[in-house]
């Protein structure tokens, strides 16, 4: 018995390797104080809410900037359809949707704008940043305003709001922040 227990861990302990090894890189910014104070400053520019893009981010990669979806068409920390790219592009200069900096542009830029035009109801907002527009609207035919997926950001965003007003949500030394910086 113990024999078998063991050659089933071992062949699970294989297994895994072999499936580690065929993963993309893990680049993790989940505590990148620089991109965060970046996205906290953008955030303001565009007036949304730092938490929800926070959410977001947790959502859609898990603050892994390499991300690439299974089919290879959404990138990066936000996961912007390269659908996307040629408007980003065009009207912002947006030109690598890897790059994590200028894939968190891209993000805030689409959620401002929907922000803007479903007057900030987050739910209405949310669903045509993961389903786009068309979709996102054949479905409020149907009567459904809201998915998994905006609930869940909505659901994040008040244990993110939580963990910022303790400062927990991550760290930034006081020499990164205006008021060390005047100091």
């Amino acid at each position: 018995m113990i024999k078998r227990i063991f050659a089933i861990l071992l062949a699970a302990g294989l297994g895994m390797s072999l499936l580690l090894q065929n993963t993309h890189a893990y680049d993790n910014r989940r505590d990148d104080v620089e991109l965060f104070l970046y996205i906290s400053g953008l955030c303001e520019e565009y007036e949304i809410p730092l938490a929800m893009v926070l959410a977001v981010i947790e959502k859609e990669s898990t603050w892994n900037a390499d991300a690439v979806n299974y089919n290879k068409t959404c990138f990066g920390l936000m996961q912007i359809h390269k659908i996307n790219a040629g408007w980003l592009e065009e009207e912002h200069g947006i030109t690598d949707l890897k790059d994590p900096y200028q894939n968190i542009l891209a993000g805030i830029i689409m959620l401002a704008e929907y922000w803007d035009d479903y007057n900030a109801n987050p739910h209405l907002m949310l669903m045509c940043y993961n389903f786009g527009k068309p979709a996102a609207k054949n479905l409020w035919k149907k009567k459904i305003y809201s998915s998994q997926y905006s609930r869940w950001i909505v659901g994040r965003m008040g244990k993110i709001e939580a963990e910022l007003e303790k400062n927990a949500y991550i760290e930034v030394p006081p020499e990164m922040t205006e008021a060390g910086a005047s100091a």
